[in-house]
């Protein structure tokens, strides 16, 4: 099979600068002489229409990226296997289902990009590893709490095995975890999680870091249902003041805290104390 990758890289050199400024129908127009020049040649043909649907993901023309997402998977059954661009083509076209509201078509295209994942030479883990994740989300948002555990397990056990525990990304799973679990009640496991992905993000990412600032919020809105909450105030204005000290990009953040704050501080009885800090903020 040829290696068509310093082809595809030109073309989103030449394409993704014009996308990012807003020129879609430039970037649009590069693409489609590419197609027409190279329609003899299936598997780059693929990569071409990839390359074009990713283009109007980006510019919200979702039904002409499904389209295209679509033709790339036809057109590449037509050659040789490549299970990397198939997975990839699948995430993406789940993507853009998941964008439409099409969760059953976004489930069915996330699951043929692990098969596609898994079938290629090597596996490819972490692709695995970040579409389990994805999965995870949806499952759990579906109210399938079974599946979606399954699915952050799959990807915290892959994790674990190629980035390792102290990672940023397998951190970011600990905490789906704990989020899943705390909405299914399981409460002491929920603290487990959330507490080794805050150490975890300590570790990697500083005390300063905006994820590792969620964390301590993550902890606290915890320990406050199980009634643990001195252990949930140090959490909470650690989080306040973290989010507070990352400027205007985080005031939602900050405000979200805040607020998590107030509602400590109501259900501690510091009435005086949560009505100062309402004043301050309205």
């Amino acid at each position: 099979m040829a290696d068509y990758s310093r082809y595809i890289q030109e073309l989103q050199q030449q394409t993704q600068p014009l996308a990012d400024e807003g020129q879609a129908e430039k970037a649009l127009s590069i693409l489609n002489a590419a197609l027409e020049k190279k329609a003899s040649d299936t598997h780059l043909y693929a990569l071409i229409l990839e390359l074009r649907g990713t283009l109007y993901y980006q510019f919200d023309h979702l039904d002409y990226a499904l389209q295209d997402f679509q033709r790339a998977l036809s057109t590449l059954a037509q050659g040789p296997e490549d299970h990397q661009t198939a997975g990839s083509i699948y995430s993406s076209l789940g993507a853009t289902h998941h964008a439409l509201g099409n969760m059953e078509k976004t489930i069915e295209c996330w699951h043929q990009a692990i098969r596609h994942y898994q079938e290629n030479d090597p596996p490819l883990l972490i692709d695995t590893a970040t579409t389990s994740n994805n999965l995870g989300f949806l499952h759990r948002d579906a109210g399938d709490l079974d599946a979606a555990e399954n699915c952050f397990l799959r990807a915290l056990q892959i994790l674990h095995g190629e980035l390792g525990k102290y990672d940023a990304f397998t951190a970011t799973v600990y905490c789906n975890l704990g989020s899943l679990y705390q909405k299914a009640g399981f409460l002491n496991q929920a603290k487990e999680m959330h507490q080794t992905s805050l150490t975890i993000r300590n570790k990697m990412l500083g005390k300063a870091h905006p994820d590792t600032a969620q964390s301590h919020n993550n902890m606290a809105l915890l320990l406050m249902e199980l009634g643990e909450y001195d252990e949930a105030r140090s959490h909470i204005e650690t989080a306040l003041k973290s989010f507070g000290s990352l400027g205007s990009d985080y005031e939602e953040d900050f405000q979200a805290v805040r607020a998590n704050y107030t509602d400590l501080l109501h259900e501690i009885g510091e009435y005086e104390l949560a009505d100062e800090l309402e004043s301050k903020h309205t």
